[in-house]
């Protein structure tokens, strides 16, 4: 919320407001403008509330949309071509956080996510899975640069060294520039590859 210099009165009689109007006598009181600034800590952590996050169980091996995150640095949610939402805005040191992921007594080779870019230039970026905590070395992780567009989604694998059991799961973002770098739509997409291969095929999502 963004006050006229002080909240209460002040110029702008806050939060009454000004009720009266006036003639503006001449191009002075057009010259004496106010120039806000809006200032969005990247760092801050957001923890989901209401119907977002998971109080149960998440399947390793079934979708989980990315906009269910339990925290997260400042990232947006906004609609998704592929219907429903996604996570954009990601950009270097920015992060996902999903707690209780499954993945079974078997474990996981490869971690699949439907990820899209619309960055241009050289900006690129790496998309990093970390298990139990950010500051642990990725298990796995996958490049990413333009996809032709901030809605043009492709499922992009990870292979990810064998991991079993239930754990926190920290998509973290990595980049050399400072621009968003890509979209998150699922993490992982179905079927994430077992040990032993997949009962139904090569990993992948929606074409």
């Amino acid at each position: 919320m963004l006050h006229c210099a002080v909240n209460p009165g002040g110029p702008c009689n806050e939060t009454t407001g000004i009720v009266a109007s006036r003639a503006c006598p001449g191009s002075s009181c057009q010259s004496a403008f106010h120039t806000h600034a809006i200032e969005w800590d990247r760092s801050a952590v957001y923890s989901k509330g209401g119907g977002g996050g998971s109080s149960g169980s998440r399947d390793a091996f079934g979708a989980i949309q990315a906009e269910s995150y339990d925290a997260a640095s400042a990232v947006l949610t906004e609609t998704c071509s592929e219907g429903g939402q996604d996570v954009g805005n990601l950009a270097n040191g920015d992060w996902l956080q999903f707690n209780n992921v499954d993945f079974g007594t078997g474990g996981a080779l490869d971690f699949v996510t439907r990820a899209a870019s619309g960055a241009t230039g050289a900006v690129s970026g790496l998309v990093e899975v970390r298990i139990d905590s950010r500051s642990n070395a990725p298990i796995g992780s996958f490049a990413i640069a333009g996809t032709g567009g901030w809605q043009s989604w492709q499922s992009v694998a990870a292979n990810v060294s064998a991991v079993s059991g239930t754990h926190t799961v920290f998509l973290t973002f990595t980049s050399g520039q400072a621009a968003d770098f890509v979209n998150i739509n699922l993490v992982p997409v179905p079927p994430l590859k077992p040990l032993g291969g997949p009962p139904g095929g090569p990993p992948g999502g929606p074409p």
